[in-house]
């Protein structure tokens, strides 16, 4: 004969609502860790870009910020990349 189990329903649905709270507040955390590192990135581009289509006397939009290599995701990185394609264009 199979033994009978209390089986509290409340309790499980509240427990399952718990993980997900804890589950979306650590993925909110990470998509805003993951945005302020491209948001860096993507301002030394626009810095490098318009800085290097300046020095030869070119006017123009920024080009889209691509997705930086890993482990290059700084300003710095951001910035020496933009001012190749700057230099490209001058060219």
């Amino acid at each position: 004969m199979l033994a009978h189990i209390k089986v509290n329903y409340k309790t499980i649905k509240m427990k399952k609502s718990l993980i997900l709270l804890v589950l979306l507040i650590t993925i909110t955390l990470s998509a805003n860790t993951i945005n302020e590192m491209l948001s860096d990135f993507c301002n030394g581009w626009e810095k490098g870009y318009q800085e290097a289509i300046k020095g030869c006397l070119k006017v123009g939009l920024t080009p889209i910020c691509p997705i930086p290599p890993i482990g290059r995701d700084t300003y710095k990185h951001g910035y020496g990349m933009g001012y190749y394609k700057g230099q490209q264009e001058c060219n």
